[in-house]
C-alpha cells in the first residue's frame, strides 16, 4: 500500500506543474493581447469626418459631418449618400476605411 500511494503522490506532483504552466501560459497570452489592444489604440486611424448612419442601405449614408473636417471642406452634406472614395466603389464603412487607409493621410 505504502507503494501505491507514493505512486500516485509522484503522478500528482507531475500534473501539478503542468496545470501551472498551462495557467502561466493563458496568463501571459492574455497579456499579449492587452498590450497589442493598447497598442491599437494609439495606432493612427483613417479620418474623414463623415457621421455614417450605423446600418445603412447602399454606400455609406451620411448622417452628419465634423466641422472643419475633410468631408466638410469637400462640402458632403448630411444625408448625402457616398458610393465611392476615387475611383473604387465602397460598400460599407470597412471598405471607406480600408480604402482610406491605403491612401496618404492629410492629417499631421
Amino acid at each position: 500500500m505504502p507503494a501505491l500511494s507514493a505512486s500516485r503522490e509522484s503522478e500528482n506532483a507531475r500534473a501539478e506543474p503542468s496545470l501551472r504552466a498551462w495557467f502561466y501560459a493563458l496568463g501571459f497570452l492574455g497579456l499579449a493581447l492587452a498590450l497589442v489592444s493598447i497598442g491599437d489604440m494609439f495606432s493612427t486611424r483613417p479620418y474623414d469626418g463623415i457621421v455614417p448612419v450605423p446600418y445603412g442601405r447602399g454606400g455609406i449614408e451620411v448622417r452628419a459631418t465634423v466641422p472643419g473636417s475633410p468631408a466638410a471642406k469637400a462640402g458632403i452634406p448630411a444625408g448625402d449618400c457616398v458610393m465611392g472614395i476615387g475611383r473604387r466603389m465602397v460598400h460599407s464603412i470597412s471598405d471607406a476605411s480600408a480604402e482610406l487607409r491605403s491612401r496618404r493621410s492629410s492629417r499631421p
